[in-house]
């Protein structure tokens, strides 16, 4: 029914390039295609003109994903992958190593592994995930206690919930200062002596 304010998670997102896919890539002809494999491929010193790449078994995709609060460095999160291409089946591909990124920038994941696609009801496969595909890299910093106040935000403001919520956390926490100052949010006082440093 509520939250901690200052605690949500992040969305992250990337480019990357699928492949392994037997002819259903994007077309030979994909000047996107061309330019992200041949860049793929400059990374590891093989120098190979945009114009030269020849292949129908990559796809260029969108790789996103949903960063939790309080994730941390290690964390395996699930990773979704959607064609931006004229691919025709993402299925069974290999998704390549692919930054993904917050709105700041800065990358907090990679992602890398098995595509699983789940047909759409015309049965097309152009968008799939990753499960546990993506790996946190960067922690988010979490900031959800402002001047000694934890603010309790609920999903549906409601005068009667909130009064409900304070009285509850009053019973609970004897000594604890809660008020409800409006009907979307209860804001807890924590003690002094209990005050994170």
């Amino acid at each position: 029914i509520a939250y901690l304010r200052g605690l949500r998670a992040n969305q992250v997102l990337g480019v990357g390039l699928v492949t392994g896919l037997a002819g259903k890539g994007d077309s030979a002809a994909s000047g996107l295609l061309k330019t992200t494999l041949a860049s793929l491929v400059s990374t590891f010193g093989v120098d190979v003109p945009a114009a030269d790449v020849r292949s129908k078994n990559c796809a260029v995709v969108m790789v996103s994903a949903e960063l939790p609060a309080l994730a941390k460095v290690g964390d395996r999160i699930d990773a979704t992958v959607s064609s931006i291409g004229d691919a025709r089946d993402l299925d069974g591909g290999v998704l390549m190593q692919a930054a993904l990124l917050a709105a700041n920038g800065k990358t907090y994941a990679v992602a890398q592994g098995r595509v699983l696609s789940t047909p759409d009801t015309s049965g097309v496969r152009t968008v799939g995930s990753v499960p546990g595909g993506a790996m946190v890299e960067q922690e988010v910093a979490a900031a959800f206690v402002a001047d000694e106040v934890v603010t309790i935000v609920l999903r549906n403001p409601d005068f009667v919930t909130a009064t409900a919520v304070q009285r509850a956390i009053a019973a609970a926490f004897p000594g604890i200062e809660a008020g409800a100052p409006d009907p979307s949010k209860v804001e807890v006082r924590i003690p002094q002596d209990q005050a994170p440093v």
